[in-house]
């Protein structure tokens, strides 16, 4: 179905309204409480509606563009836009968040927008509000999919962190087998690996047949090195770098800049990890080969990479306590290296691998997926808004997502 396109502006359909300053705040609470940069909290109080636009008003993030489907406050960093026209609210929100709203700020040391700015802002959409409705719920569907994966991702995520503390934290099968009983969630062969005995250790107690040993002794830890500046592009030409949080995806590094000139490189299923900067411990897993600047490492094992991924996980906490800087805190190589761990026996890890590489498996298979959607929703509005894509179809791709 194609339809009519209408030149107008944005004043036309939307009505925006600065924010107030923010009421108090706790993570605890029931409305969520919006920024320039999104959710800053959360609040007893609202000063906007369910289905309420946010726009970033000042500073870095002026020109970002949220959504809230609930209550929420609003606060001066923020604008606030509803719909003149009840229902279009998500078609606005997609549209405003392609406009690059940046653009249109004033002020060269602190970008600004006005209201008066934005309802002068020229537009071209659909004439008809029932079209400009179906297309808001038809770009949304591919967020609701994408938002199920992160949903699920967080579980699967869970799930493998709780089987390593058990096997390997809490020494649960141990202490079951301690008491007589039979280790749950486990076949009875799993369940013969494990001992039936604690012994005192360095680190205190832990399950005969275990040792202490040092994080080199069972991983291989990469310290990043940072190539010439000079080798840097963005054309794509040589291996992707990864120097920091600003090449982090949600579950993958994002390949943002590339170097002629490679040093240190990760494989895939390492575990990317920040080891400078108030970023430090923050990590990724590495989905190829990337080149590791000095602002990150990698925790690798070539036959046991989950195994390597969530050893360190378990151990973030202590090693953060082990930084050295107190305003630029950051890990050496030998901090990370001679780090002592209790190490199992191979015979158990080989057990570990394949049940939670499963679950990564599953993870990175629902991040691809969002990373396909994502890509497949930021297309179709300007296709359908060109006529390239008709209504129907943009709907029946939606349904097969």
């Amino acid at each position: 179905m194609s339809f009519d396109l209408l030149e107008a502006n944005l004043g036309d359909f939307l009505i925006f309204k600065n924010g107030k300053s923010s009421p108090e705040r706790a993570d605890d609470l029931a409305y969520p409480v919006f920024g320039s940069n999104g959710i800053i909290g959360r609040s007893e109080e609202t000063n906007c509606t369910a289905d309420t636009i946010v726009i970033g008003r000042v500073g870095s993030y002026c020109g970002s563009v949220h959504f809230s489907e609930e209550k929420c406050w609003v606060s001066d960093n923020a604008i606030s836009c509803t719909t003149k026209q009840l229902g279009e609210e998500l078609f606005w929100f997609y549209f405003l968040k392609r406009l690059n709203l940046n653009q249109f700020s004033s002020g060269s040391g602190q970008p600004l927008l006005n209201q008066a700015t934005l309802n002068s802002v020229e537009c071209i959409v659909p004439a008809e509000s029932d079209i400009r409705i179906d297309i808001g719920n038809i770009l949304r569907s591919f967020d609701r999919k994408i938002s199920l994966n992160t949903q699920i991702n967080q579980t699967l995520e869970a799930m493998a962190q709780a089987i390593f503390k058990s096997w390997f934290v809490d020494f649960d099968p141990v202490k079951a087998k301690m008491n007589g009983e039979q280790p749950q969630g486990m076949d009875d062969a799993t369940a013969s690996l494990f001992p039936d005995k604690l012994v005192e250790s360095e680190l205190g107690l832990i399950p005969e047949g275990c040792r202490v040993g040092t994080l080199s002794s069972i991983v291989d830890v990469i310290m990043g090195q940072s190539p010439k500046g000079s080798t840097y592009n963005e054309d794509g030409e040589g291996v992707p770098l990864v120097n920091g949080p600003v090449e982090f995806g949600v579950y993958h590094p994002v390949a943002q800049k590339w170097t002629i000139a490679p040093t240190k490189m990760s494989k895939d299923k390492d575990l990317i990890v920040c080891v400078r900067g108030s970023t430090t411990g923050r990590y990724v897993v590495s989905n190829g080969v990337y080149c590791l600047g000095r602002g990150v490492c990698s925790i690798r094992s070539k036959d046991f990479p989950s195994f390597a991924n969530y050893l360190f996980k378990s151990e973030l906490n202590s090693l953060l306590t082990l930084t050295t800087g107190s305003t630029f805190p950051s890990w050496s190589g030998p901090t990370l290296k001679n780090f002592n761990i209790v190490i199992p026996p191979s015979s158990i890890i080989e057990k570990f691998e394949p049940l939670v590489s499963k679950l990564c498996e599953m993870m990175a298979s629902n991040v691809r997926e969002s990373e396909s959607l994502s890509l497949i929703r930021d297309l179709l509005l300007p296709k359908l808004l060109s006529g390239e894509i008709e209504l129907e179809q943009a709907d029946v791709l939606a349904e097969a997502s």
